[in-house]
């Protein structure tokens, strides 16, 4: 027989002391509003990083292909500068050469190749890469009227260049071969002055790749 003074069977515990407690405990469950359901959708979709990483500890994606492809395909072929003047003044020529103005563009990406990473951590995110680079340059010399006065053409390989150079004021190590032999000095300074177009261009990359990957 059943005791008129018998006791839930959650009685026991110290944190159930009441009948809605009692409810949740024997399964009966209260169905959230509209409002209570959408502000939990709401709060799952938000933040950065994968689904199964909603907390954006540590998430890391190998996004070299990716990256090898939109440096080969979009930031280096239209990379293009020019030297002569205050700001950006020319090396010495050969020969006494009238050169006034040099502009200078890459007219080919023979290859590139390394390594990039994604990574999210804490919810802050970085791109990391160490890329090596074969490029063919092309320079047109202009004299004081403007008119043509030599077109160079070579190669710059850049072995390794990585996130941590971006903030260098100078390219990292670089070979270079010129076509016209007697200008390899003046064309090699002129390659290198290529450094803060091409800084932007892997600062692009990095941009880039934050908006494709975050999500």
């Amino acid at each position: 027989m059943t005791s008129a003074t018998a006791k839930p069977a959650s009685a026991h515990l110290y944190w159930a002391r009441n009948k809605s407690e009692d409810k949740v405990l024997t399964g009966e469950h209260k169905a959230l509003t509209p409002e209570e359901a959408a502000a939990l959708a709401a709060k799952s979709a938000g933040g950065v990083g994968a689904a199964w990483n909603k907390a954006s500890t540590w998430e890391e994606k190998n996004i070299a292909a990716w990256a090898i492809g939109v440096m080969r395909d979009e930031l280096l072929p239209p990379l293009a500068y020019e030297l002569g003047g205050q700001e950006r003044p020319l090396p010495a020529s050969p020969l006494e050469a009238a050169v006034a103005s040099c502009k200078a563009r890459v007219s080919a990406v023979d290859s590139v190749k390394g390594e990039a990473t994604y990574v999210l951590s804490r919810g802050k995110e970085k791109v990391l890469f160490e890329l090596g680079l074969k490029l063919k340059l092309e320079m047109e010399l202009l004299d004081e009227s403007g008119a043509l006065h030599e077109i160079l053409t070579g190669t710059m390989h850049v072995a390794e260049v990585s996130n941590d150079e971006l903030g260098d004021a100078r390219m990292p190590s670089a070979k270079f071969t010129c076509d016209q032999t007697a200008w390899k000095p003046f064309f090699e300074e002129c390659a290198k002055a290529s450094w803060p177009s091409l800084k932007a261009s892997l600062e692009r990359l990095v941009e880039q790749a934050k908006q494709k990957w975050r999500n």
